[in-house]
């Protein structure tokens, strides 16, 4: 207890203190609760920045990971300290803003050029934006640098049908990423799942996603980020045989996943889950899966991202798309 004494004295907070608990005075006045929730707020702006320079001067000792993963140690999670590190080190103390938190200042840390950092700092301390706020403008940002000034669609969509145009970090036999980006930009995971699918589809939503079968791992992954959850999926099998290193690929899959409480397909209107079409231009679905996904849904709102083409009835979003506008 005595610990716990000192170090609410040290930060000029009443009472007592420990790891789980605070124990206030009975007979504590308005304005001395009042002043005491100041200090919470500058300890809790302020902890994460402490952990990352303690972290980062701890470059000088050679036992710095050895003492931080024993059993004995007491202090902050190694995990904690490498993230609140790597902010740290991205921000010199002359750029920390005090208007803005911690959590803002690592939503810009991933950015490398100062510049664009400082740009969307200012932006979030004059349009007082929230942490979110800001992610989807840094989010925006990078979909307007790589996908060539396409804005992303705005509204709340039930139905969402996306084509994702997967990167190959061993590309199929015959082809190769070079390949495939002669024909629309290639992603990877992590920019895959920095697109802000989450904040467009609807409460109540269903997610149609095509995944090749070596891409099977990263695109489950990919409907947990967009908080989707798995439900099952439809087998498309081409009417030729590709390219593959374990197995020649003649199929692909495309993945249903959910969100809320959209009610399934009427049960007249339920389909085999293995679905025989022909195979056509590079990467192009057979237009029988937006015939079902209609009869499916045929009043709700849905959207294509990654669209190669305008279909009525639907909202389209794509590279290829604009190009074709073009």
């Amino acid at each position: 207890m005595a610990k716990s004494l000192v170090a609410a004295k040290s930060l000029g907070l009443p009472g007592t203190i420990s790891r789980t608990a605070w124990q206030l005075p009975a007979r504590l006045s308005f304005e001395r609760w009042r002043q005491a929730g100041e200090i919470l707020a500058h300890v809790e702006g302020a902890v994460s920045w402490w952990i990352g320079d303690w972290w980062i001067a701890g470059h000088a000792y050679g036992e710095r990971l050895a003492v931080v993963d024993s059993l004995e140690w007491r202090g902050p999670e190694y995990q904690a300290c490498k993230d609140c590190g790597m902010v740290a080190r991205r921000f010199e103390r002359s750029r920390r803003r005090d208007l803005l938190s911690f959590s803002h200042h690592r939503e810009v840390a991933v950015i490398d050029d100062i510049s664009k950092q400082n740009e969307l700092l200012d932006w979030a301390i004059e349009n007082r934006a929230s942490t979110r706020e800001l992610r989807l403008r840094v989010q925006q940002r990078w979909i307007e640098g790589r996908l060539g000034a396409m804005v992303f669609p705005q509204g709340r969509f039930p139905v969402l049908y996306i084509d994702p145009p997967w990167r190959y970090e061993n590309p199929p036999l015959g082809g190769g990423n070079r390949a495939i980006e002669r024909n629309y930009p290639t992603m990877t995971l992590e920019e895959l799942c920095a697109l802000p699918v989450s904040d467009i589809a609807a409460d109540d939503a269903i997610l149609y996603m095509w995944a090749t079968a070596p891409k099977l791992a990263e695109a489950l992954k990919l409907v947990d980020a967009w908080t989707f959850a798995y439900r099952t999926n439809n087998v498309w099998v081409k009417d030729r045989i590709g390219m593959g290193y374990h197995a020649r690929s003649q199929h692909e899959l495309l993945l249903i996943a959910k969100r809320g409480e959209l009610p399934p397909p009427q049960a007249a209107d339920r389909v085999s889950s293995v679905i025989y079409a022909d195979r056509a231009a590079h990467s192009e679905k057979p237009v029988e899966f937006y015939e079902l996904i209609e009869r499916w849904y045929p009043t709700l709102p849905r959207i294509e991202l990654f669209a190669r083409g305008s279909r009525p009835g639907w909202s389209s979003w794509g590279n290829q798309l604009r190009q074709a506008a073009e």
